[in-house]
């Protein structure tokens, strides 16, 4: 692997709305160089996440997560983002008209504040398991599925995402680029996250099981950020699909000797 954590040159071109970075800039300092042109790019959803590993587009999403308050609690969030103020308020009047919520934050906040909402739940020395799958639409069935689930999470720092690929992203061609995943639908990750690694067979079995409650409905693609190092090769090339091939000739070209493996690996075999 190679550092590249010093490389924070950024340059931003405001007329053009666009911006050079190098691959050692955090998100979050990221967003301080461009909001300070009124600009910004989605990237990921905590400040601290390098830009060189996560470049998103995602704009809503679900989740069971647990309070904040220590207490366990298990509440269900919905955040919007990315959105114009008039779509805002659109978008959650059928939400609030349900009740009176736990929480409610619901107004205008800068981008740069949006992105760092979760950090305090990845803070550092944590331990991480996670898994994912892509599902075309989710049935009552699922949903059961997932709240019975999350009713036995043995970590209150852990969580169940339900993101939403829409928009922009789903307008890409398969082969236009690596990432073959382009079709309208919804990713669910179950994100295990603990601090005491007595408790790491505890937290790892029971994301295992929650995934395996998905099984009925998990989609041919996976997102490739959220792969974990024990998924086989089988997985990684369900990843990238039809432009699989295409990635083992760059790999053959650039990397005949597999210096970059730390990684969901695509190795420099010959193309089947």
């Amino acid at each position: 692997m190679i550092d590249v954590s010093l490389m924070k040159v950024i340059q931003v071109d405001p007329k053009e709305m666009t911006a050079h970075a190098q691959a050692g800039l955090t998100w979050g300092e990221f967003n301080v160089a461009t909001m300070a042109h009124a600009l910004a790019t989605t990237g990921g959803t905590v400040s601290t996440t390098g830009i060189a590993g996560l470049t998103d587009e995602a704009g809503t999403f679900a989740a069971l997560v647990h309070a904040p308050d220590g207490s366990r609690m298990p509440l269900l969030a919905i955040v919007f983002c990315h959105a114009d103020p008039t779509q805002g308020e659109s978008e959650f009047a059928s939400l609030l008209s349900w009740g009176e919520p736990v929480m409610k934050q619901v107004g205008l906040m800068p981008y740069k504040d949006v992105n760092k909402l979760l950090d305090a739940g990845f803070p550092k020395g944590a331990l991480n398991y996670w898994k994912s799958s892509f599902q075309s639409s989710f049935d009552d069935g699922l949903i059961d599925a997932l709240v019975d689930r999350f009713a036995v999470c043995p970590s209150p720092m852990s969580g169940v995402v339900i993101e939403r690929l829409q928009g922009q992203v789903t307008r890409v061609g398969v082969s236009e680029t690596a990432v073959a995943l382009r079709e309208p639908g919804f990713n669910a990750l179950i994100a295990s996250i603990w601090m005491d690694p007595s408790t790491t067979e505890g937290n790892v079995e029971w994301t295992k099981e929650t995934y395996a409650a998905m099984s009925s409905s998990l989609g041919a693609r996976r997102c490739v950020n959220y792969l974990d190092d024990d998924e086989g090769s089988d997985v990684v090339r369900a990843v990238y699909g039809p432009n699989y091939d295409r990635l083992v000739e760059v790999k053959r070209r650039w990397d005949p000797d597999n210096v970059f493996h730390m990684n969901q690996n695509i190795p420099p075999e010959p193309v089947r």
